[in-house]
């Protein structure tokens, strides 16, 4: 089972972009209008100019208001460094740096958990992801606990 969960979230980061649903561009913000289906882990989404987030999912508990990790990649297609922030309704922001032509793995960074998910372990969240290049972004993100793929990203 636990290299079934491998192959989906490798399987998720490599056709991201293609399964990242259809948006629609209010003010400055991105909304997907339609979800990914639940065999794909976390939920990946074009930003804009070559800025893209893939396979975004929220380590956290099976109970609301608990702190959780964001597990997923950014990938940064751009000439400069790009400063990139998270939130959910309730949390504190986090952010990291992406620099250019590069990609993070954001569970790797020990600075993006979030103080506060307003739900638990097999909820959708929204999250807002920031950047000066794209304005901010909505993305409704599947919670999960920290089992198989997800096992050591505990948010505490």
């Amino acid at each position: 089972m636990r290299d079934l969960v491998r192959v989906e979230a490798r399987l998720a980061r490599c056709l991201g972009r293609g399964l990242g649903g259809r948006m629609e561009r209010v003010g400055a913000r991105h909304q997907l209008d339609r979800h990914v289906g639940d065999d794909v882990p976390g939920r990946s989404q074009s930003l804009g100019d070559r800025l893209d987030v893939r396979g975004l999912v929220v380590v956290g508990s099976d109970q609301s208001d608990e702190p959780g990790r964001l597990a997923g990649q950014f990938v940064n297609g751009t000439n400069e460094a790009v400063a990139v922030s998270f939130a959910t309704e309730g949390s504190d922001k986090v952010s990291t740096s992406v620099p250019a032509h590069a990609s993070v793995n954001l569970a790797e960074a020990d600075d993006l958990v979030l103080s506060a998910v307003p739900g638990k372990a097999g909820d959708l969240v929204k999250v807002t992801i920031s950047t000066s290049g794209s304005g901010e972004n909505i993305l409704d993100v599947p919670v999960l606990t920290a089992d198989g793929y997800y096992k050591g990203l505990a948010a505490n």
